[in-house]
């Protein structure tokens, strides 16, 4: 056997801590053997009948059944014909290559303005129909044999305590799993006691814990609930514990409210009706229309089922997390983990996810394919599954260029790092995603100028966020409790990868995608790097972390007990950073229609004015007319920039709006509204003064402009010509 130089005589190799330098042996081939091509074409015609299927079904389950047919259909059949990869990595991969392939389709389609929603879906059936056919036909794949020079171990610390690890026995197993058992069930009861609760608009700084503080019970009852299946070794019972913990986390976006949340969700919802309604891409408007992979998908969907988009966002929130949970997994077991550490991996990040970039935007589908190309990219280091992994890396790479702006440069530089460390070979790999992302650059070149934030050197101030002070006392304590949950997750990830470099125990993938994101600092990204940085960091320090939790939980109770409470700490934090901002997110079927009736009023040049944020803005497609107008632009900025003082309400914004209206929109609508939402949002973040709307609504009403609109909290105020337009566009109830 060929000798190797120790680490501590090379400092070159102390560098390139490969990976088979671990904590204990971790066989790739534990990944499994590749899917057959009978298997994958099998998948391509379940799909395909998913399809079909879906035409009898009502708008919901049609949905679902189109989710099949996108996410078996491409994936499938695109991996049939790709070299093999392991099992581990096609349960991902099959859906991963399908949204990013379909994805790429339908940005050619609507860049070409050949948008055809109906004759893609019947593309997919025959793509399912033919490639399935195709591929149970095949003859059965010669297997691979081990290659001599295979890695034959994890480049993480497995999460495998071979010192103090120790089966349960049969009674102690059985107990923890009915103990398991009974706190889920505590948790689903704690969930319906607290649905009337989590419905109730009064208003507090602190969020929705503070009314409904059963959810956080149930949170934590369900977080213990997957340890104690851990500990015990119940596989199956651990995942469904982990399900029962996702709906626990994240439904609240179902049970709480009837409409999505967050005013950005409705600006997508605005951009999937104008794909829906024009078949093109508006390239001069805004960045979603340049990077329009994610909601060109989502507008398929809703109009090949017929499924309302705001009930497609209602759901987005929970389904995300779902797909999160098993792409982690799949991530840590790429990485080497045992399946019990994936499994603490994956329940880690849900906990820990409390930026809220979770709904319904491009940058949430990318961040699922991120950690999916991440999971092909680790797969490669073994020779057996090189080709294929980085295949389905680069394919899956080549979407997310066409879905977010941002992710493909995180993963640029996680790429260019571990090719630098030779986890990923050969090194010419790296100018076949640098030509991917070229081309997505040359093409998009005018919007990256227009819409780019550029370089920031200033680091300190680009941590800082976009929240300024003064704010609530229920904000102030959010925004520390998440900056202590970033602050001791980095530290102790720092703190455990640097004692396992030290040790040997584990090589630099896992600290390289948990620190690589830090580069998004040099960015502003509209005072929102920071959160992009914690979100992208996630999968790789749970990568770090997950490994001596599970191998704490699989200890001495004492240990097991201690792991249990950290990790309900940080879960209790997370929450408390995912709702504390509850009450500025939510918004009411009432005003929604209103915000509908008010676009299709104003016409396309038209103006729809807030102060601040609190109300569904750019809902339907006429947003796209009203903003190439861009009519009273500088005065709408003084609006919402320049109407807050020390002392109260500025009101030379409010009277040079009035002027120009008088003077120039005279046969124009104009429109000035005004929410609870917004009250909460000024009140939560100091945006305005104490009372700031009521002294607003004042100043409107002695300067001539009518009440147009007034109910639940929401008033609308209007120049003559938008009162009439709105009288003669009659009101559209949602469905």
């Amino acid at each position: 056997m060929q000798r190797h130089a120790p680490v501590w005589e090379d400092p070159i190799a102390a560098l390139r801590i490969s990976a088979v330098q671990t904590l204990g042996e971790q066989p790739v081939v534990a990944l499994g053997t590749p899917l057959p091509r009978r298997a994958l074409g099998l998948v391509a015609l379940v799909g395909a009948a998913l399809g079909v299927l879906a035409l009898v079904l009502p708008p919901g389950l049609a949905a679902l059944a189109l989710l099949g047919l996108l996410g078996l259909v491409p994936g499938a059949v695109t991996l049939g014909v790709l070299p093999a990869v392991p099992r581990t990595l096609a349960v991902v991969a099959i859906p991963a290559l399908g949204a990013a392939l379909l994805a790429l389709v339908l940005t050619a389609q609507l860049g070409a303005g050949l948008y055809a929603s109906a004759l893609t879906r019947w593309a997919l059936v025959g793509l399912g129909v033919v490639g399935g056919a195709l591929l149970l036909a095949a003859k059965p794949a010669v297997p691979h044999a081990p290659d001599a020079t295979a890695s034959q171990t994890s480049d993480v610390a497995n999460g495998d305590d071979t010192e103090h690890t120790h089966s349960e026995n049969t009674r102690s197993a059985v107990l923890l799993t009915v103990i398991a058992a009974v706190l889920a069930a505590v948790a689903t009861a704690c969930w319906i006691v607290a649905i009337p609760a989590m419905r109730s608009p009064e208003y507090s700084s602190y969020g929705l814990l503070a009314r409904a503080p059963l959810l956080a019970a149930g949170v934590g009852a369900c977080a213990v609930a997957v340890l104690l299946a851990v500990r015990a070794r119940s596989w199956w019972f651990a995942w469904a514990a982990l399900l029962l913990l996702v709906l626990a986390r994240r439904s609240y976006t179902l049970l709480g409210t009837d409409m999505p949340l967050y005013q950005w969700t409705y600006r997508h919802l605005g951009v999937m009706d104008w794909f829906a309604h024009t078949g093109t891409l508006a390239r001069d408007v805004d960045v979603y229309n340049n990077w329009p992979g994610a909601l060109a998908l989502a507008t398929w969907l809703t109009q090949t089922s017929e499924l309302s988009r705001f009930d497609l966002a209602l759901a987005y929130i929970v389904g995300h997390h779902l797909v999160l949970v098993v792409a982690v997994y799949a991530l840590a077991r790429a990485a080497g983990m045992t399946p019990w550490a994936a499994l603490v991996a994956a329940t880690l990040v849900e906990l820990t996810d409390w930026v809220g970039q979770d709904y319904l935007a491009p940058q949430s589908l990318a961040l699922l394919l991120a950690i999916v190309c991440l999971a092909a990219l680790l797969v490669a280091r073994d020779p057996r599954w090189r080709r294929g992994g980085l295949w389905v890396a680069l394919v899956v790479f080549a979407g997310i260029t066409w879905v977010h702006q941002l992710t493909p440069v995180w993963l640029l530089v996680v790429l260019v790092a571990l090719t630098i460390l030779r986890v990923v070979r050969p090194p010419w790999v790296v100018l076949a995603f640098l030509a991917v992302f070229a081309v997505m650059v040359a093409i998009n070149l005018p919007a990256l100028l227009a819409h780019s934030t550029g370089l920031s050197l200033d680091v300190l101030a680009n941590t800082a966020g976009n929240i300024a002070s003064p704010v609530s006392p229920g904000q102030a304590v959010t925004s520390r409790v998440v900056t202590v949950l970033a602050v001791a997750l980095w530290l102790c990830a720092g703190l455990v990868a640097g004692w396992n470099l030290v040790r040997r125990r584990a090589g630099l993938v896992a600290p390289v995608i948990a620190f690589s994101p830090l580069v998004l600092l040099l960015t502003g990204y509209g005072g929102e790097a920071i959160y992009r940085v914690y979100l992208y960091s996630l999968p790789g320090v749970a990568l770090i972390l997950a490994p001596p939790l599970a191998a704490a939980l699989f200890g001495a109770w004492l240990r097991a007990s201690a792991a249990v409470v950290a990790v309900l700490a940080l879960a209790m934090a997370a929450l408390q950073g995912s709702l504390g901002g509850w009450y500025t997110a939510v918004f009411s079927r009432a005003d929604v229609e209103l915000a509908i009736r008010l676009e299709q009023a104003a016409g396309p040049n038209g103006v729809i004015a807030t102060p601040t944020v609190g109300f569904p803005r750019q809902v339907t497609w006429h947003y796209v007319d009203q903003a190439r107008a861009d009519t009273l632009g500088d005065t709408l900025w003084s609006l919402q920039n320049e109407l807050a003082t020390p002392a109260g309400i500025n009101a030379t914004p409010v009277d040079r709006l009035t002027q120009r209206t008088q003077e120039e929109m005279a046969t124009t609508p104009v429109y000035v509204v005004l929410t609870d939402p917004m009250r909460n949002y000024a009140t939560q973040y100091g945006t305005l003064p104490p009372a700031g709307l009521n002294e607003l609504a004042t100043l409107l009403l002695d300067r001539g402009w009518t009440v147009l609109y007034r109910a639940d909290g929401t008033s609308v105020y209007a120049n003559e010509a938008g009162v009439r337009a709105f009288q003669s566009t009659p009101p559209r109830p949602l469905p």
